[in-house]
């Protein structure tokens, strides 16, 4: 597993639930944790690769089913890609 990887998981170990997400997000806000997985270094705004492979993932979701770190990544992708106030 790759450096950046493993920093992931850890993140999602660390908030360890969707109702610790919001409060996740406040301390990142504030400098105390950095949100890991999420950016990339040539894609700004928008890797072109995402919608391939969420495509690919929810096929595969229909038949396995979700786990607990997937929909803390997603609750996290969803706050932090709300526009800003």
């Amino acid at each position: 597993m790759a450096v950046p990887t493993k920093k992931s998981q850890k993140m999602l170990d660390e908030i360890s639930s969707k109702d610790k997400v919001l409060a996740y997000i406040e301390k990142v806000k504030s400098g105390q944790f950095k949100l890991m997985g999420f950016g990339h270094r040539i894609y700004k705004d928008y890797d072109p690769r995402a919608r391939i492979i969420k495509w690919a993932a929810d096929q595969v979701f229909e038949v396995t089913g979700r786990n607990a770190k997937l929909e803390i990544a997603l609750l996290l992708h969803q706050t932090e890609t709300l526009p800003k106030r």
